[in-house]
């Protein structure tokens, strides 16, 4: 069903005569996998510590407003599901090379792109997940190593320009099963538009 509804945004995004050349999406892969089983683990011990000690403060302090518990258990609550929500976000993206741009639609139909002659740099990154994941634009190099999930969520948009979708300065196709013809494919039109 997603796929369909991918598919139909990106029939309404082509331009005349932009042909689709290579389409994929992200492989299942373990919420906690190798990639951020740590930054996972820490993030929901450190969230814990911190509301406890958070709570532990207030009420010792003669604090008996359940405003404020609730505000920090929401709080706590939201950091404990976000991986999960992440994860979710990044098993419902699909991606498309074209011979225009690369472009990946988000589960809720959001669309980014890169013109293939603004990709200044690409790599593929390994040994984060089972598979490759092909992540575009040099701006998000620095730290991808420590946020390839975290990024495939999050796009790297220009923040001058205000706008939350379309052109991107960055994107990371996340754990794909081909993903050495998607960089393969991506080098000739690179190489070409340059």
């Amino acid at each position: 069903m997603e796929k369909q509804s991918a598919e139909k945004t990106l029939r309404g995004i082509l331009r005349d005569g932009e042909q689709v050349l290579w389409s994929g999406r992200t492989e299942a892969f373990p919420l906690l996998a190798d990639d951020s089983k740590k930054q996972i683990l820490g993030k929901w011990i450190g969230t814990a510590a911190a509301a406890v000690v958070i709570l532990a403060l207030y009420i010792r302090n003669a604090g008996n407003g359940k405003g404020v518990i609730a505000a920090v258990l929401a709080v706590a609550a939201l950091l404990l599901v976000s991986p999960f929500v992440e994860q979710r976000s990044v098993l419902r993206q699909n991606y498309w090379i074209t011979d225009q741009r690369v472009i990946l639609i988000s589960g809720d139909q959001t669309v980014y792109y890169m013109e293939l002659d603004g990709i200044d740099e690409f790599r593929t990154v390994t040994g984060k997940t089972e598979y490759g994941s092909l992540v575009l634009g040099s701006c998000v190099f620095e730290d991808i190593r420590r946020q390839l999930r975290w990024r495939a969520c999050h796009p790297k948009m220009d923040s001058q320009s205000g706008t939350t979708s379309g052109a991107a300065m960055g994107l990371v196709l996340f754990n794909l099963k081909d993903c050495r013809g998607a960089e393969e494919l991506l080098r000739q039109y690179v190489e070409k538009a340059a």
